[in-house]
């Protein structure tokens, strides 16, 4: 233990700040026996003067109160309804706030217990709106779009969260304060799990279902329906990890670019249903003009099986950074893939420089044979197919299409090849009778490789570059 001149700090043997668990654990003293929860002790209750509610659930509200040993506006917490385990979790609650020093969380200054023996806890007060109203706010696909900011400070500040042992399990846009001065504060973690924490300190089963779906669940399945992982849904407790808090980030954008939450029913009951399976309609069911990458990044947060998802929720949030950046967000391919593609890059070039010398040559594209042709109709089709992808930002899916024409260009290619190639080795394993049609079958199979082979690879560069210039796009374009 050590005193400084706010009051006492919890510290470990080397000095440093102890762990939330471990903090926990240290404050259980505070009441006796059982290794109860924590329990506040009695402050100074005329030192906040409350104004007004700020919100207000079932269990507690949250007042703005004027804090008179500083003269400044704070948030209170307190609780309306009274038990033992509502108290052990609440108190609970103060100690994680409190330990979670990051500006997306809220400061806490003090707690205490009221007169009637209620526990209290004053943070720092912001000042604005939450998601959930920034959303209903919104007029189009701009302003949602704008919105994602947001959810990247949220995903940061839980990954921070993460870092320190503690998932929240209740995200979603009405736990988020948006300031006026670009403050991104997550809020309520009454029902956080603390890693190293026994799961059953400070927990109560509740005899009723919350109402509404919006509403937090206490009990077997704690959490907000609309907003659950499957593992959430079920009630495994065991299950949920890190990865949980990453598909309510997932959720919570969802929201943003749809303006509904994924999951939706008459009763709490079938909103977890619906989670349980993970029964949403795609965010393009919404909106199919939304670019394919930021498609990408909430369909893998969302993913239903934890391991498909982001690991973490900083992996997450860079994702939302580099599609904000611009930056296409894949993994380096293998050294092996890149020698190769740049080997195969290098012989193209070759051969079409050879090819472009002989076409150059042709008096006439008959020259070429009716193959050519084929080719060459499958190339303007497919690039036609290319061109379209390019300017819908890949938004009708061609790109199959694309990679499919391309392949079919290049392998007519290869078979005229190989075809003159097998012309001009029979011609010349065998005996001229006719000097005159020996040079012309070897002239015409010369032909047929340096020829058809430079300009089927050619159209399918072509191709290729049309779809990952449509497929870069795609992921990059703000789609707006």
């Amino acid at each position: 233990m050590a005193q400084g001149s706010g009051g006492t700090v919890a510290t470990d043997d080397h000095g440093g700040a102890l762990g939330i668990a471990e903090t926990i654990a240290h404050f259980s003293d505070e009441v006796p026996a059982q290794g109860a929860p924590p329990t506040p002790p009695p402050a100074d209750e005329a030192r906040f003067v409350a104004q007004h509610v700020l919100g207000e659930g079932g269990m507690g509200r949250v007042v703005s109160a004027q804090d008179q040993q500083f003269g400044r506006l704070v948030a209170v917490k307190e609780l309306k309804l009274v038990s033992p385990g509502l108290i052990a979790r609440f108190n609970i609650e103060s100690l994680v706030t409190a330990n979670l020093e990051h500006p997306g969380v809220p400061a806490v200054y003090a707690r205490g217990l009221r007169s009637d023996g209620a526990p209290y806890y004053a943070m720092r007060q912001v000042v604005g709106k939450t998601l959930a109203d920034a959303i209903v706010e919104t007029k189009g696909r701009t302003d949602r779009l704008k919105l994602i900011a947001a959810v990247t400070s949220v995903a940061r500040t839980v990954g921070f969260a993460h870092s320190h042992g503690v998932v929240h399990r209740d995200i979603k846009p009405e736990n988020v304060i948006l300031g006026k001065h670009g403050e991104t504060v997550l809020l309520d973690w009454g029902i956080a799990k603390v890693r190293g924490l026994d799961s059953s300190h400070g927990s109560e089963v509740l005899d009723r279902i919350a109402e509404g779906s919006q509403q937090t669940q206490l009990g077997a399945v704690m959490g907000t329906p609309a907003y659950m992982a499957p593992e959430q849904a079920r009630g495994d407790v065991h299950a949920i990890d890190e990865r949980t808090d990453v598909f309510a980030v997932g959720a919570m954008l969802y929201h943003v670019l749809t303006g509904t939450a994924p999951y939706a029913g008459n009763t709490a009951a079938d909103v977890v249903s619906a989670a349980t399976q993970a029964a949403c309609q795609p965010v393009s069911h919404h909106d199919p003009n939304l670019p394919a990458g930021l498609l990408a990044i909430v369909e893998r947060a969302m993913a239903p099986a934890p391991a498909d998802r982001f690991a973490t929720a900083v992996q997450l949030a860079e994702a939302l950074e580099d599609f904000a950046a611009g930056v296409l967000a894949t993994q380096k391919p293998p050294l092996a893939v890149r020698l190769l593609s740049a080997a195969g890059a290098a012989g193209l070039l070759v051969v079409t420089l050879l090819g472009a010398t002989s076409i150059w040559a042709l008096t006439s594209l008959l020259e070429l044979g009716f193959g050519a042709y084929f080719y060459i109709a499958l190339a303007l089709f497919g690039g036609i197919l290319g061109v379209t992808e390019w300017l819908t930002k890949g938004r009708h899916h061609l790109a199959p299409l694309v990679l499919a024409f391309a392949a079919c260009t290049a392998l007519a290619g290869i078979v005229a090849a190989c075809l003159g190639w097998m012309v001009v080795f029979t011609a010349a394993s065998t005996k001229a009778s006719d000097a005159e049609k020996w040079r012309f079958i070897v002239a015409e199979g010369t032909r047929e490789t340096i020829g058809n082979l430079p300009v089927s690879m050619t159209l399918t560069a072509v191709l290729i570059a049309l779809w990952a210039l449509g497929r870069r796009r795609a992921l990059t374009s703000a789609g707006t």
